[in-house]
């Protein structure tokens, strides 16, 4: 099984809210990118 990892910032709260309905799951953080500070990954 793969999993989908994304990142997004706080500034974009449609973004956020997105990804939390649609399923995904949110998670610690896994790149060194210091824009994003939400972080999420999806089953495939």
């Amino acid at each position: 099984m793969g999993v989908l990892r994304l990142d997004t910032n706080s500034a974009l709260p449609e973004a956020v809210a997105m990804y939390r309905n649609a399923g995904w799951t949110e998670i610690d953080r896994f790149n060194d990118d210091p824009y994003p500070d939400h972080f999420f990954e999806k089953a495939l």
